[in-house]
């Protein structure tokens, strides 16, 4: 099964007098033509509770480990793409988040049984 990221479209809503799409819209746009052709599943959802850090999404499956990135733009599609099929691919989703490690705001490492 391929991986699903999900994208906050509300981030940046509490910005003063934005207009149009959001920050996060605009980056779920960008994701989606991304991952076009990969085993990627974007899902556009309403929050991630990240809102004092915008431009949120995650990586989450059952059974596995999860991450929560923030403070994402453009650049960072691809990179987060490619974690996602990484991610996908692993059976535990225990896998290096690599240059936006710095930007992972939450994990939740699953334990073995």
């Amino acid at each position: 099964m391929g991986a699903r990221i999900f994208v906050c479209v509300t981030c940046d809503r509490y910005s003063a007098g934005s207009q149009g799409p959001s920050r996060g819209a605009l980056f779920a746009t960008c994701v989606e033509s991304t991952a076009r052709g990969l085993p990627v599943t974007i899902r556009r959802v309403e929050c991630l509770n990240g809102c004092p850090h915008p431009c949120n999404a995650a990586l989450r499956d059952l059974g596995k480990s999860s991450f929560r990135f923030s403070k994402l733009d453009e650049e960072d599609a691809a990179d987060l793409v490619d974690i996602a099929v990484r991610y996908g691919a692993s059976s535990d989703g225990a896998i290096s988040t690599g240059r936006l490690a710095r930007k992972v705001i939450s994990t939740y490492v699953r334990q073995k049984p």
